[in-house]
């Protein structure tokens, strides 16, 4: 089998989760024989191996000044297109899996020109990351991702919660969908010593209003008074920096909170050796793979009841559940794990052991890797609807018949 895979982030270009994840599952099905290509973007186009996977980078049309993102994403797709047409045009992969509305366009042409099947996954939607569709720009994105899910052939999505939302965002039948969860990589427990701070508290992530960590500082104001050697320790940048380090430094005296940027794997790995505490305060997470590299490094999680969360953490097992956006609540989790260190540790090794017994690469790895044969295994790939192309659009809005 041949697998082309398509994503905006591959490392070391990653901003958030999913470049993780595109890295986590190619390499676990490159271990297991798939032949894996991934087509990302690069700055000067480069051809590599890692891992065992093909990885091809695409240099992005820089000359030409777009007027907003949605534009600049298209013009990418263009870039992506002939990349693969040039590098694969005279043997097409077997399979093609677009990762997010950022590759649909090539992915959506590549399906037709190579009458090959499309997997799509949808790791989060437009309107849940915006709590709403509120400009152009998230009306045209979401518009996109309808079109991905009525281009696949099947759709993947992380949680029961993503179905839910998939379902009512965009019509797709449940017999279309899959749920396979996101994976981790865990830290070797002797890498680092595992000096656990008994006061340090650390939220691991993009820095943006849905993941919440406005919620977490205020909470943290709320018991500095109880635990005067609390520190919050923020890793993780974005656009809403500026604003939380305001936030910061009118609620928590200078040496209660840190912000330390963007880290690496060893960074990460030190930070997750030092902690006592990790939280994930999302007011939307569709999965929250950070809270598996959390759990996998056997830390207790305090976790946002939203979305895939509850579907990662159990409640009084692994770690505390609290509502969404609600800072009193998330103080009080934080002061009964405070008061009881040795309860934190229980609910680490809990947590390390459910990551070990479900989410390890080589679980999802197989579990996706089952999907892809279904298909395969059929004497002919799925016969494509050319009828898209004559005489009308296809029939995206408003309700979409999603082709079987």
């Amino acid at each position: 089998m041949h697998l082309l895979m398509l994503s905006w982030e591959y490392p070391p270009r990653v901003n958030g989760g999913l470049g993780s994840h595109i890295a986590g599952l190619s390499r676990a099905l490159a271990e297991v024989g798939v032949d894996v290509s991934v087509l990302t973007r690069g700055e000067i186009g480069v051809q590599r191996d890692d891992n065992g996977v093909h990885v091809v980078e695409v240099p992005l049309w820089g000359n030409l000044p777009a007027p907003e993102w949605g534009a600049w994403v298209a013009q990418a797709n263009i870039a992506y297109l002939e990349a693969a047409l040039a590098q694969w045009a005279g043997d097409p992969p077997d399979l093609l899996h677009a990762h997010d509305w950022t590759v649909a366009l090539t992915t959506r042409a590549l399906k037709h020109l190579w009458h090959r099947p499309l997997i799509a996954t949808i790791h989060a939607t437009e309107a849940g990351r915006n709590g709403g569709l509120s400009s152009p720009l998230n009306r045209y994105i979401d518009a996109v991702e309808r079109m991905l899910t009525y281009e696949a052939t099947r759709v993947i999505v992380c949680s029961r919660a993503m179905v839910a939302e998939v379902q009512a965002l965009f019509h797709v039948p449940e017999e279309k969908l899959a749920v396979i969860p996101n994976g981790v990589s865990l830290v070797e427990q002797n890498e680092f010593p595992m000096a656990h701070s008994t006061a340090t508290v650390l939220y691991m992530g993009r820095l943006t209003y849905e993941k919440g960590i406005h919620v977490l500082i205020d909470a943290i104001g709320q018991i500095r008074h109880f635990f005067p050697d609390v520190q919050l320790l923020i890793a993780g940048d974005g656009p809403y920096r500026a604003q939380l380090e305001a936030q910061a430094k009118a609620t928590l005296d200078p040496q209660q909170v840190r912000f330390i940027g963007w880290v690496n794997g060893r960074q990460k790995s030190a930070l997750l050796s030092q902690a006592a505490i990790a939280v994930v305060p999302s007011l939307y997470e569709p999965f929250g793979i950070v809270a598996l590299e959390e759990m996998g490094a056997a830390l207790p999680v305090v976790a946002s009841r939203v979305g895939g969360l509850p579907e990662v953490i159990e409640e009084g097992v692994t770690g505390l559940l609290v509502p969404p956006g609600d800072s009193t609540a998330l103080a009080e989790a934080l002061t009964t794990l405070l008061r009881q260190p040795k309860w934190c540790e229980t609910l680490g090794r809990a947590g390390r052991l459910r990551v070990l017994q479900h989410f390890s690469w080589h679980t999802v790895a197989r579990e996706t890797l089952q999907l892809y044969d279904s298909f395969l295994t059929k004497a002919n790939a799925p016969a494509v609807d050319r009828s898209t192309f004559v005489g009308r659009a296809p029939a995206y809005f408003p309700k979409a018949i999603h082709h079987a």
